[in-house]
């Protein structure tokens, strides 16, 4: 007898929804695509391709926006598998500090797949990866400073390899990413300078730099912005956030409303956030730690991308306009349906492809 699905470890159980979203292009021929886990068999069958069918398909599942269903914004058939099949995670999971550490992150890294990109170590004063396509130079004018996600607390720049390969390629430009010290080890401080001597590196070098990150790198990018403004420090030409995690006391009102809806950043995510970053920092809401209550005076120009359905919304929609008070100028896109980092998913749903499109539009109008 084979293992039961809730029996994986969450690295193979995320591991298996890339491999069913690799079938969904046969299924969408009204198929039935079957896939063995042990003793459970799970059938996915896209059987009505029209939009009002993906409607009340996705309206059953927990991560359905709370406002009345458009047509116009329908999900993909890929967005509304891979939301099942993480909702069927969700059931399963009961997220630890060592689980997210060692599984959930890592696990993450099958999803985001895999390329043909170039990663190579090199010693930016902090350890860090360059991040290539083939065929983008690494002497190029203009280099992504790129801040992985995991709460503070994991992650690791080749966990985002598939990732910042299709981001490398889209732009056309070489991504440094460092890794950066992490909490509770860490103080968040600590995570910040290495981001400081990051950036300074790359201008030491010669590059013009953009600046970006998700989740947690999202909001390490903002607090890394502050710190060089706050020295005075030549600005980045622009800055993208990508589910930015800028509020570590979890004070928005998306943090509970949409606790049950989230697939990723759970309600019992929060709860591990809480008790491990509350472990070693004082002050959840201190400037120095969450972005959000700092000072967005003299930063660049910045997009930030998040989805309806997700815990850190708030985080967003906050941030964009305490920024634009500040005389940001900020583009701000909340879309429907898309879960937690979305775009990063690019290679498994057209929504993450889209967000992706965003980001290469943006940056490229502000590089060139």
């Amino acid at each position: 007898m084979g293992t039961a699905f809730s029996q994986l470890s969450t690295s193979k159980k995320l591991a298996t929804c890339f491999t069913v979203l690799a079938f969904l292009k046969w299924a969408k021929g009204g198929k039935p695509v079957k896939l063995y886990i042990g003793d459970q068999v799970i059938k996915w069958k896209v059987s009505s391709m029209n939009k009002h069918g993906l409607l009340e398909r996705a309206a059953q599942l927990p991560c359905a926006p709370p406002k009345s269903l458009d047509a116009v914004t329908a999900p993909s058939p890929e967005l509304v598998a891979f939301m099942e099949i993480m909702a069927l995670n969700k059931k399963s999971q009961s997220p630890t500090f060592n689980s997210w550490r060692k599984e959930t992150l890592p696990g993450l890294a099958h999803v985001l797949g895999s390329g043909p990109d170039i990663m190579s170590p090199v010693d930016a004063g902090v350890p860090s990866f360059w991040f290539t396509w083939p065929g983008v130079p690494l002497d190029s004018a203009t280099a992504v400073l790129y801040f992985h996600g995991g709460g503070y607390i994991a992650g690791h720049p080749k966990h985002y390899r598939g990732w910042l390969g299709e981001l490398s390629k889209s732009l056309g430009l070489p991504i440094l990413a460092p890794k950066y010290r992490l909490a509770p080890e860490n103080s968040i401080e600590d995570a910040v300078h290495d981001g400081v001597t990051a950036y300074q590196w790359l201008q030491s070098k010669g590059y013009k730099t953009v600046v970006a990150g998700d989740s947690a790198g999202g909001g390490l990018m903002m607090l890394v912005l502050q710190k060089l403004s706050e020295g005075g420090s030549k600005m980045p030409l622009c800055a993208v956030g990508v589910s930015p995690f800028c509020d570590l006391s979890m004070s928005g009102e998306s943090n509970l409303e949409n606790s049950e809806r989230d697939l990723i950043i759970t309600g019992q995510t929060q709860v591990v956030l809480r008790s491990v970053l509350g472990s070693c920092i004082p002050d959840l809401q201190s400037p120095s730690v969450s972005a959000l209550f700092g000072d967005f005076t003299g930063l660049p120009s910045m997009l930030l991308l998040v989805g309806e359905s997700e815990c850190l919304r708030d985080d967003s929609t906050r941030a964009a306009e305490k920024a634009r008070k500040h005389g940001v100028d900020v583009t701000l896109a909340v879309l429907p349906y898309v879960g937690h980092d979305f775009p990063c998913f690019c290679k498994v749903i057209p929504e993450g492809r889209d967000g992706l499109n965003r980001i290469a539009s943006y940056v490229k109008a502000r590089v060139e």
